[in-house]
Formats: C-alpha cells, structure tokens, sequence
C-alpha cells in the first residue's frame, strides 16, 4: 500500500493519505497540526523503514518522525538543527546507507549529511561557484552523486567518494534553461 503525507505550511497541517490498491479515491488516514511551524517535509528510509524530515527555513529545527502503522500518524523519534535558509533536501541511498544532501542556494553550500534510525551526522560540506537553482541527488551500488542545476542552465554532477565522502566533479555541462524540478531515474542500470 502507497501512502503519501500532503503538508501545507501555511495553516500548519498535514494529511496522511493512502492511495487504494486498484487507484480509486485518494484516502486522507489521518490529519494533524504538528505543535511545532515547519516549512518543508521529505522523506527518507534506511532499508525499509520509512521517515519523515519537517524543517523550519527560518530557524532550522528539523524534527525527525516515524510513520505510525497504517499511516495513522507519526511519532516523533529525534530533534537536530541543520542551518536555516536551506533550499532543498534530498535524500539517496548508497548500498545500506542513507545520506541526506542539505541545498543551500543562496549560500552557494551543500551538506551532506548520514542518516541513522536515532539522529543524523553530519560528514561534509562543500561550496560551488555555480549560480545554484535546482539540485537532485541519485546514488548507483558504491557511489552517490549529487547534481547542481545553474539558474544559467550551467550544471554540475558531484560524485561523493565512497571513503572520504569528498566532492568531485564527475561532469560539468549545460542543461536547457528555465528547469523548474530535476527528477532523476534509472534505466536498466544507467542514470
């Protein structure tokens, strides 16, 4: 069974809807108003257990909760901070792990962080020159790599080296102009 959590920021709620197996009408499970105003939502999942990241852009607070069974809801697990004014988070896994990549474009930063089921680690930073709008993170066997997309169209694809967790440039390049959402896939085993 899918199930997916709609947030709304600006009245500070969240759905927990399901999606039927025969794709019929969307069920909302379970509403709620979080206690705490936050800004963004994302998933993750380490292995099969899912998670939920909420984030505050103007403090930073980030909440981490577990789905509660049948989607009714989430139990809060852990508290941490990542810097406030991030652009995006996402999320990728590399083997058994999952790792988090912390956007900021106005800062011209990114973070990579390790997710673990009780808290998150933080593992590197790096800056970019590149005039930042967009990011995507995808991850083959060994290696997670992390895409920048240009407000210009210019773009780069960081590959973070599986020991030190280093940025490198893999590929530096121009995507058409005005992308407004980067989705990565894979096709039989190509990116």
């Amino acid at each position: 069974v899918d199930y997916f959590v709609a947030f709304n920021p600006a009245i500070n709620q969240v759905h927990f809807d399901r999606f039927p197996t025969n794709l019929g009408r969307v069920e909302v499970i379970y509403v709620d108003s979080p206690k705490t105003r936050f800004s963004h939502v994302t998933s993750y999942a380490i292995g099969t257990t899912p998670y939920l990241l909420y984030y505050d852009i103007l403090s930073g607070k980030t909440e981490v909760q577990a789905p509660a069974a049948q989607g009714v809801g989430a139990n809060m697990l852990f508290t941490t901070a990542f810097n406030s004014g991030l652009t995006q988070i996402a999320s990728v896994a590399r083997s058994t792990d999952t790792h988090l990549l912390l956007l900021d474009a106005n800062r011209r930063t990114a973070q990579y962080w390790q997710a673990y089921d009780d808290h998150l680690e933080s593992v590197a930073t790096a800056s970019f020159s590149e005039p930042l709008a967009l990011s995507a993170a995808f991850a083959d066997e060994a290696t997670p790599f992390f895409l920048i997309y240009g407000r210009d169209g210019s773009s780069v694809i960081y590959e973070f080296s599986a020991d030190t967790f280093e940025p490198s440039v893999a590929w530096r390049g121009f995507l058409p102009v005005g992308a407004t959402e980067i989705a990565p896939f894979e096709q039989a085993g190509t990116h």
